[in-house]
């Protein structure tokens, strides 16, 4: 993959805020894996991904 083109995927808006997006996302992770001690699917981590990106997203 070219470096433009990563950029371009991996660009973020400047409203974005990663540090509470990984604060979110750890929570739902470290649960399942630590406490409940249930695995870590493919598909859980894609529903808490996608449930934190809609979240996150542009307000209004």
């Amino acid at each position: 993959m070219s470096a433009s083109l990563y950029r371009r995927r991996s660009s973020r808006a400047p409203t974005f805020d990663l540090s509470l997006a990984m604060a979110i996302l750890s929570g739902p992770l470290y649960l399942q894996f630590l406490i409940t001690q249930e695995p870590l699917t493919h598909a859980y981590v894609d529903r808490v991904l996608h449930a934190l990106f809609a979240g996150m997203g542009n307000p209004g």
